[in-house]
């Protein structure tokens, strides 16, 4: 009976340190593309690592320009190594040039750096790719 005492906090301590960084990756996802949606690019980056932030801004310049976002819906996070999740993300959204909805996916890679979770890249896995992509040049004339 006392193994089993001291067992039992044992384990669930260990369940709990497994917990937290679970916890973080899933609030970093939800803030940063919580962020993202509302046009909160300061906050969105500083949840974006510092050598994809060029190539975030860029995907995500035409955001509330070009096309609003209507929805978005973090479908799954997952943990593929200690220090290296995916999250997949669904997003409905307008092109404001035609008032026709879209539907991507997105899939994103995060790195855990000094305890914190960082967006590392992203890519369309479904749906419209033009959601992450950066704005055409105008034409000169």
């Amino acid at each position: 009976m006392r193994t089993c005492l001291v067992l039992v906090p044992l384990l669930l301590s260990a369940c709990m340190n497994d917990a937290g960084p679970r916890k973080a990756l899933a609030d970093a996802v939800h803030r940063m593309n919580d962020a993202a949606r509302w046009g909160r690019i300061g906050t969105a980056l500083s949840l974006v690592d510092s050598g994809y932030q060029v190539r975030f801004r860029e995907a995500h310049s035409g955001w509330g320009e070009r096309l609003q976002l209507a929805d978005s819906d973090v479908v799954q996070v997952d943990m593929t190594g200690e220090n290296t999740a995916t999250a997949v993300v669904s997003y409905s959204w307008y092109n404001l040039g035609t008032m026709t909805l879209h539907t991507t996916v997105v899939q994103q890679r995060w790195v855990r750096t000094n305890e914190a979770f960082v967006l590392v890249d992203e890519v369309v896995v479904k749906g419209d790719g033009s959601l992450l992509a950066p704005p055409a040049p105008e034409a000169s004339g």
